[in-house]
């Protein structure tokens, strides 16, 4: 699990490539598209207030690339093939090396909702997480309204642990959360893909 490694520093970002996507670092020159997506009501409605300036996304990159540089977690830029510019994010603002696991988050520009992104992007970070992060849990908190989210995150196999109510003060209210996990023991790329072509 080297690359959780905080002394490590001289790092390589895992870059991951999948038939439509390639999954990059975080860099400066993603603020505005960060900006545009944190903006657009739509994409931040389960997760955080819209932002409202180009600063508060330089921030949010900033803290991005610390992740990386400090081994606390790992975020990836998602980004077509022949282009780069970035149309969502995935990866861990957590991660606990001792436990071996990790806290999954994700978004993706309301343009290209619908048509398989985030799930392709989704499936090439679990076997990066499982294979290269050595971790044996990956685990999901999703604003229990969030239906589109936990409907993605049952096509991958995690499971419903349960439902935290009242967890989190969210735009205001208390809102309840559900929590959801997929183990590394319960991850078998192979049967996974025959199973998905069969659906």
């Amino acid at each position: 699990m080297a690359f959780t490694n905080p002394n490590n520093i001289h790092r390589v970002f895992p870059q991951l490539e999948t038939e439509h996507l390639l999954l990059r670092e975080v860099s400066p020159e993603d603020c505005a598209a960060i900006f545009q997506n944190y903006t657009a009501p739509q994409v931040t409605e389960h997760f955080m207030e819209p932002l409202t300036d180009l600063q508060q996304a330089a921030a949010i990159v900033e803290e991005y690339i610390a992740y990386a540089q400090t081994g606390a977690g790992i975020v990836w830029a998602i980004t077509l093939k022949g282009s780069p510019v970035l149309v969502g994010t995935c990866g861990y603002e957590v991660l606990s090396p001792y436990d071996q696991r990790g806290e999954i988050g994700y978004d993706l520009a309301r343009a290209y909702w619908g048509q398989g992104i985030m799930r392709e992007a989704l499936q090439a970070v679990i076997v990066y997480s499982f294979a290269q992060l050595d971790l044996n849990r990956i685990q999901a908190y999703v604003l229990a309204e969030n239906a589109r989210s936990i409907g993605l995150l049952r096509r991958l196999h995690f499971e419903t642990e349960g439902v935290l109510r009242e967890y989190r003060r969210f735009k205001g209210r208390f809102s309840d959360w559900v929590l959801m996990s997929l183990l590394k023991k319960d991850w078998q790329p192979e049967r996974r893909e025959s199973h998905d072509h069969r659906t």
